[in-house]
């Protein structure tokens, strides 16, 4: 074969890449809009797609499926699917966020959230008081706790970081765990095993 007609089937090639996304980053959406379906106030991110969602009404939801990028601002009672994606969330009261198979999450949340990092998934949440957080099956986690009465539990095979700003209760069995009790004057995390309890001060 011609050296100019390979060369033409590489610019083929890479125009057909660059045109479904596959250079720098996936397609840029707006929720709902192309890529990204809406149901009443629930959303879908098609795969390989970059979705932005802000949905500040309570009952709100997102789900961001394999290679999708999702960015979003969520009201109250809200739920957040990531899987195998990258999700930058950030939700009020009563919200829960599943951060699964290999996601990188950042979760900002305010009273009662419910975040769940697990199967290798990384993540980062800072989660006001009442809120209860999970790291499983392998997860990288890093729990900031800003409000009182919250749980942090770090599953066998996990790594966790740790900082109680306020009371919580922290379970490491099994885990790479370090905690750190703010409130209580503590200047940096302290490895870990078993359980740590942060009193009403830290």
């Amino acid at each position: 074969m011609p050296m100019s007609t390979l060369r033409n089937i590489a610019l083929l090639g890479s125009l057909a890449l660059f045109a479904c996304g596959g250079g720098d980053g996936g397609t840029p959406s707006e929720c709902p809009g192309p890529g990204c379906e809406c149901v009443g106030t629930a959303c879908t991110c098609d795969p390989g797609v970059d979705c932005t969602h802000e949905c500040t009404g309570a009952g709100c939801s997102l789900t961001c499926t394999a290679g999708s990028d999702c960015t979003a601002t969520l009201g109250a009672d809200t739920d957040t699917d990531c899987s195998a994606s990258t999700c930058d969330v950030t939700v009020t009261n009563d919200s829960d966020v599943d951060c699964v198979a290999g996601s990188d999450c950042t979760v900002m949340a305010e009273r009662g959230a419910d975040v769940d990092c697990t199967m290798g998934s990384t993540c980062e949440v800072s989660a006001g008081g009442d809120s209860s957080m999970r790291c499983a099956s392998m997860s990288n986690c890093m729990f900031t706790a800003q409000g009182g009465n919250t749980s942090v539990d770090c599953e066998a095979g996990t790594t966790c970081t740790v900082v109680c700003e306020r009371a919580c209760e922290v379970s490491c069995e099994g885990a790479n765990c370090m905690v750190q009790c703010a409130g209580a004057g503590e200047t940096a995390p302290m490895e870990v095993a078993g359980e740590r309890v942060c009193g009403a001060g830290g």
